[in-house]
């Protein structure tokens, strides 16, 4: 869950795609807490539980945003579009991505609906006296235990049986709520053939970003009517075509200006811009700066963070990583559970 750069896949001549490949260890899970700006629109193979310590997210799942304020949990769905934008400073979250490897023809991956911004588990959330034997805080009990035994030795046994017993706690929730909630979209249903095309469509841009694309010619690829892309475009992506365009060619105009030092004019034109111009004016309206201003901020930021770790990394826009130490204090504070409180 990262900018647009961290996207990468196979594509021809190494373009980058949105389609997030995600790489596991042996215990075939990823379990990391950051402070996050803003994530764009992507999707891959891999569900995921997000759960907000601290502040709120607009979190978009598909064409739907609900807004998770902390303490709250949401479960994405494998191959589900979905993006999230701070609405507060510093707001941080917990994630955990669980790899294909744990699951099998019997054990399928859950696919199904939790989302606390919802009235169902607003009123299953239960009074602090009725905490410890509330479903719902079962499924952050085993997220607490799995952070502690990753802490304590992340080969053991341990981890493994936390990932489990997570996963268990999310569809115990899910299905005793499920009655009051309609299902989450079933892979295979009436539903999953536009959203398919529409990730075909946002694969496409962000291969070919830096050619002159039409809405037009995308949309047919999508299999839809002008209007009817465009509107669901924007439900989806929270930007108009237009926009998101702009944002995808201008995101890889910061790595050139960032990493290399190449000409601003040459940047513009490999990015897509019709013009330097052009350029310019979306990096002022975007970053409020022009690209020359953000090359010279980004090189103080290299500096200093090479002086201060000895790393020549540049800085993560819009991420800073949580040590999983602090997220656990973190969660147990946002959560009000016990330190002790442990797997059994």
């Amino acid at each position: 869950m990262l900018p647009f750069s961290s996207y990468r896949g196979h594509a021809p001549q190494g373009q980058e795609t949105l389609c997030e490949l995600i790489a596991f260890d042996q215990n075939k899970v990823n379990l990391f807490a950051a402070q996050v700006a803003a994530c764009p629109p992507h999707w891959h193979e891999s569900p995921e539980l997000i759960v907000v310590l601290s502040g709120a997210y607009a979190i978009n799942v598909d064409d739907r945003s609900r807004t998770i304020v902390a303490p709250g949990l949401i479960f994405i769905n494998q191959d589900q579009v979905h993006a999230l934008k701070a609405l507060t400073e510093h707001s941080t979250l917990l994630t955990v991505q669980f790899g294909r490897g744990l699951f099998d023809d019997s054990h399928k991956a859950p696919v199904l609906v939790l989302n606390t911004s919802l009235p169902v588990y607003q009123a299953a959330v239960p009074a602090p006296e009725r905490r410890a034997t509330s479903e719902w805080t079962a499924v952050v009990q085993a997220v607490h235990a799995l952070v502690s035994a990753q802490l304590q030795d992340p080969s053991s046994f341990e981890v493994l049986a936390c990932i489990y017993h997570l996963l268990s706690s999310i569809t115990k929730l899910a299905r005793t709520l499920a009655t009051q909630e309609p299902p989450a979209p079933e892979q295979g249903n009436d539903q999953s053939p536009r959203y398919a095309d529409m990730r075909r469509a946002i694969d496409y841009l962000n291969r070919h970003y830096d050619q002159d694309v039409k809405l037009e010619e995308v949309a047919a690829l999508a299999h839809m009517s002008y209007f009817h892309f465009s509107r669901m475009f924007k439900q989806i992506c929270q930007h108009s075509f237009k926009e998101y365009l702009m944002l995808i060619r201008l995101n890889h105009a910061k790595t050139l200006l960032r990493d290399t030092s190449i000409h601003i004019t040459d940047i513009a034109t490999r990015c897509g811009f019709h013009d330097h111009k052009q350029f310019i004016s979306a990096c002022k309206k975007v970053l409020g700066m022009t690209p020359t201003e953000f090359r010279k901020v980004s090189a103080l930021a290299l500096r200093a963070l090479h002086e201060q770790t000895g790393s020549s990394e540049a800085p993560n826009g819009g991420v800073t990583v949580v040590a999983l130490q602090q997220a656990q204090a973190a969660l147990e504070q946002a959560f009000a559970l016990s330190p002790l409180c442990q797997l059994k």
